[in-house]
Parts: C-alpha cells; structure tokens; sequence
C-alpha cells in the first residue's frame, strides 16, 4: 500500500462531526441572598404599617426569624442586619401602638370619658 492509497482510504472513512460548545462560567461569586432582601422587605412593611398592630406584628416576626436565619447562611451580614434592625423597630411601634389602643378602649369602656 503507498502514501496515496493510505490517503484515499482514511478520507473515505466517516468522519466525526465535531458540534460547537459553549461553555458558560459564572464570573466571580454570587451569593444567594433571597433571605435578606425578604426580611428587608418585611422589615419595611412592618414600618409603613406600625398604625396597625396585628399585621406588624405579624409581620415583624415572620422578617425578624427570617432575618436571624439569614444572618447565620449567608456570608454578607448587611442586609440581614438592616432586616433585623427594622423589624425591631417596627415591632417596638406596633407594641406601643397596641398599647395605646388597649388603653384608650379601656378608658372608654370604663367611663372616664363621659
């Protein structure tokens, strides 16, 4: 066998088609932080809603857990703690807000305003 037929030969074999790939690759570390934006947001609401006490309240609670949980996974402790510090503050306004209208049924239920 010479050079020319080994040639033909190899060209006549099927040859494997070769399919572009694309490779993707995320660039640096993005960290998850799905928690911490939700205690924020429930942090906020429990703000704007102080003036009602049983959806602060509530709300409050369900941002602050959410927020300690945030603050023991995620590696970035900034919003967690922002989450945190609303939430308190937010429940703290509730309370007081709970306390005033349970003092003021009380007066009123008892006559001191008649």
């Amino acid at each position: 066998m010479d050079f020319k037929e080994e040639k033909e030969q190899v060209q006549s074999q099927p040859q494997p088609q070769i399919q572009p790939q694309v490779v993707l690759r995320e660039v640096g570390q993005r960290s998850d932080n799905r928690l911490a934006v939700t205690s924020v947001v429930l942090g906020i609401i429990t703000l704007v809603f102080f003036w009602f006490p049983i959806l602060s309240l509530i709300t409050g609670i369900i941002g602050l857990v959410i927020a300690i949980i945030a603050l023991i996974k995620e590696e970035r402790k900034g919003m967690p703690i922002l989450g945190m510090v609303l939430c308190i503050i937010g429940i703290t306004l509730a309370g007081l807000i709970a306390i005033g209208y349970m003092v003021q049924y009380l007066a009123y239920s008892n006559g001191y305003f008649n």
